[in-house]
């Protein structure tokens, strides 16, 4: 399992603990995982530390481009959104990586058929991936969101959130569609 320790780095190697949307949980899912925002950077990537066999630190990091990554809410798994724009390792369609604990990689997501229509009335795949976090989806359970952007053009900026399970690679309930 993920240690209790997991944070954010910008370009400069200065660790930057991770705000979590639902802070609430995290005393009674991680014990004392430490809440503050996340650095708004050009760069930066994501560290995290598991604890069995070995303690070892897992880094992420893409120089010239952004990581965003939450962990799983049991702390399996760790789910990492790059940069559509400017990732050469992941680039959109396909920027939301899921790594297993060790940091191997256990799944690469493209994004989904949307379930809302675009302004033609057709369903459409999704642009990229551009927020992550943890909600509670109707259950009262505490879940993984990913907000997938409709379109490339900036003048269309809508995006779906839905619920995204990490184990299953599966996309789950529609959570609601904004305006970026």
């Amino acid at each position: 399992m993920i240690q209790d320790l997991f944070y954010f780095f910008n370009d400069i190697g200065f660790p930057v603990h991770i705000g979590i949307e639902t802070s609430h949980y995290i005393s009674s899912l991680s014990g004392n995982l430490p809440i503050e925002n996340k650095l708004n950077s050009e760069k930066h990537g994501v560290i995290w530390i598991r604890k069995l066999p070995n303690t070892e630190n897992i880094q992420l990091f893409e120089t010239n481009s952004r990581i965003m990554a939450y962990p799983s809410p049991d702390f399996k798994f760790v789910v990492a959104l790059y940069d559509g724009y400017n990732s050469t390792k992941f680039p959109a369609p396909s920027n939301v990586v899921v790594y297993n604990e060790n940091g191997t990689i256990h799944k690469i997501i493209s994004c989904p058929i949307l379930k809302t229509p675009d302004r033609d009335g057709k369903f459409v795949q999704g642009y990229k991936f551009n927020n992550i976090g943890w909600t509670n989806n109707k259950k009262g359970e505490v879940t993984i969101y990913l907000d997938i952007e409709e379109s490339s053009n900036a003048y269309i900026d809508w995006y779906e959130r839905r619920e995204f399970n990490p184990e299953t690679g599966e996309f789950g309930e529609f959570l609601h569609r904004g305006k970026s």
